[in-house]
Formats: C-alpha cells, structure tokens, sequence
C-alpha cells in the first residue's frame, strides 16, 4: 500500500497538489470506524461525503437500527433533512411538509384544494386573524377593528367548546370552522431528492478491496474492476458487467455489527456489505488478479485464500478481520477488542 501513499485513489492526484483527510470507509453517520488515512484527498471525501455516504441516512431502515439499538442519534433532524413528510386524514386529504418536532411529526397550516385552509389548532387565531384583518369587505360594511375582534375571540370560544366533526359558523365575519379528529395522520416518508445507494455500495467495496490489497488493486488486469465501480461511483448506474443486489440477511432483526465481506471466484469477484447485521448488499464484479490473491495470501501467510472479510462490533467497539480457505478453515487474521 505504501507505494501509492499520498496519492487520492479517486482523483489521483498527488499530494504536492493537494491536502488528505481520513475517510471512512463505512459512513461515520451510522457508526462506520474503518479509516482510509493518507488515500483520498479533501476535495474527493467532501464530494463523496455529501453526494455518497450521505445517501444511507435517506434509507428508513437506518432510522429502525437506530432505534432498536438504542443508538444515540438525532431523529428529528435526520428525517427533517432527508425525507419529504406527507399525511392523509379523514377524507383523503393530502397534507404536505411535515416536520418532527420533539418527536412528534407536525403539519404547517396549508392551503387545500376545495380553497379552505386546514391549520394546527394552536395556529387558528393567527391564521384567522390575518385573514380577517386584510377581508377589506369587512371594513366596507362599516365593521370596526374592535367588533371584529369581539366576534372573532366569541367565534373561537365556541369553536373550542364544540365536538369533533361539528361546524362552527360566525355570519358576522364570513368564516366557519370543522373541527376534526385529532389523530395523527397517516404519514408517508419520501426520501428527499434522489435516492440511491448504488454509489455508496460501490464505494465501499472500491475502498475494501484496495484496503486489503493496496496499489495491486491498480494493476492493468484489474482495471476492468476498478473501471466497473468508478464508473458506479460517478454515475450512479450499474456499470457494464456490474452485478448490484438487495439480499436476504442471515440475521433475523438488527445487531450492533456492520460486515464487509471480499470473496475470490475464478470469473468474478463479489463483495457483500452488511449494515446493522440486517441490511445487505452485494455486488458482483470482474476478477481480481491471480497476483491480487497471492500478494494476500504472502502478507498474511495464508494458502488458498477464498475470501477475506471486515467485522465491526458497534457496541463493543472492536474491529477484526478474518480470512476463510478453501479448505474450510476460518483464520483470524487481525483485530482489537
């Protein structure tokens, strides 16, 4: 690895060009602390960073490891900067912009279809006031502010002392009110923007496999490999000769673990990234060198290398890495506890 130190493995520029940063391989938003330190510039980690890494947040089950897992981190501000809040209450109508406050998901006061407006009910006066305040009609017919105000507060008092589902009505200003059930919608998340995790998954076994392997992984029988995940970095689309899968985890609920998994085929490579025990990628690439594989198996001592692997305790936290043979034997090869 030392041979192309210093060296962006993104960019390739040098670092007479430009400043390094540590980057994390697994996104430090989900806990991610395997470190490439030295290898990609401060340009490509802020550009990865926000356009790749972030994209995991926009994936509703981080929020549900989270959770179950009792990771310390704040909801309201990753659902409020990742997803788009939508509600349906009783006749299907559609509200828009939710935010989490406190916990809570809250609707802004919002113009509907028919023309009425729907409002929080501690939005009420304000929102009536103002309409009132600018009906010029009102003031036309010789009403003054102050009489207004009077039906306006005797309007809300009789407002808030009436059943769900009845209307309130005051001649004198031309407005009405239904109040309605107070349960909370039926709230829909979208992530906001694009979403894909394509980039991210690719960017993981890129790093992976050059962090097992170092400046081997640029070798000219390898390029075809680099080129397939590069170009899925970049683009966001499986790139020719690209396998790309959701899987099935042999966890069945979440655990404190994140996986990488680097395994050798003869015509292809595969790599499985494993988040929270429970969500599961993989992509499948060109072959790794034969010279790739044995450069491995000479550093660690290790015949038959078939696959090499990263685990990740969150809870602990610990990191260790392990190598299995094709002769069934499971090696620890590295780690800390």
């Amino acid at each position: 690895m030392n041979e192309i130190k210093n060296t962006c493995i993104f960019c390739f520029r040098s670092n007479n060009e430009i400043d390094f940063s540590k980057e994390h391989i697994i996104p430090k938003s989900i806990g991610g602390t395997l470190i490439l330190d030295g290898y990609v510039c401060v340009e490509c980690n802020s550009t990865l960073g926000a356009k790749v890494d972030h994209q995991i947040l926009k994936l509703p089950e981080i929020i549900t490891a989270f959770e179950k897992l009792k990771i310390e981190h704040n909801k309201d501000q990753i659902i409020n900067k990742n997803y788009d809040i939508t509600g349906k209450i009783d006749d299907n109508i559609q509200l828009r912009g939710g935010k989490v406050k406190a916990g809570k998901i809250r609707f802004p006061t919002q113009n509907l279809n028919d023309g009425s407006i729907i409002a929080p009910d501690n939005e009420i006066y304000n929102v009536l006031n103002k309409i009132i305040m600018r009906d010029k009609q009102l003031k036309n017919v010789g009403l003054s502010d102050n009489f207004i105000k009077m039906k306006l507060a005797e309007f809300l008092l009789k407002y808030n002392s009436s059943n769900k589902g009845e209307y309130t009505s005051c001649p004198e200003l031309g407005v009405a009110l239904l109040k309605r059930d107070d349960k909370s919608p039926n709230t829909t998340f979208e992530p906001k923007g694009n979403f894909n995790l394509l980039p991210l998954i690719a960017k993981i076994a890129y790093e992976f496999i050059f962090l097992i392997g170092g400046s081997q992984f640029f070798s000219n029988e390898n390029q075809e490999l680099v080129d397939q995940l590069i170009q899925s970095i970049n683009t966001g689309k499986v790139a020719g000769g690209l396998y790309y899968s959701r899987e099935k985890s042999n966890f069945d609920d979440y655990e404190n673990l994140h996986f990488i998994f680097l395994e050798f085929y003869p015509h292809f490579t595969i790599v499985r990234v494993i988040l929270f025990g429970y969500i599961q990628y993989m992509i499948t690439g060109a072959k790794l060198s034969s010279d790739y594989i044995k450069n491995l198996e000479e550093k660690l001592n290790i015949e038959n290398i078939f696959s090499i692997s990263y685990q990740q305790i969150l809870d602990n936290p610990s990191q260790s890495f392990w190598v299995n043979t094709f002769d069934g034997e499971t090696i620890r090869v590295t780690g800390n506890n």
